[in-house]
């Protein structure tokens, strides 16, 4: 399933204390969303291993560019979560 269907639509706004990073987003979807994403992620650290495997973007710039993980959030901050690319 993927990550919109398990939240259950296309965008969600969420309440958190300034400068929070994208490692407590990751967090929160995990702790929240997770047993919805996949069967096979069976832990929240399968999940959230998962998520940093995700395209994420801060602002339409991906948080690889800038502080990965610790990249710092404020608010009106879009965040935008993009599954991996699979093919091969």
């Amino acid at each position: 399933m993927s990550l919109r269907a398990a939240v259950g639509k296309d965008n969600l706004t969420l309440e958190l204390p300034e400068e929070s990073t994208i490692s407590e987003v990751v967090s929160f979807f995990a702790e929240n969303y997770g047993h919805l994403i996949s069967k096979n992620l069976t832990s929240k650290n399968d999940v959230i291993n998962y998520l940093k495997n995700c395209v994420i973007l801060i602002n339409g710039k991906d948080h690889k560019s800038l502080n990965e993980q610790d990249t710092k959030l404020h608010n009106g901050d879009v965040i935008s979560i993009l599954p991996p690319a699979g093919g091969g």
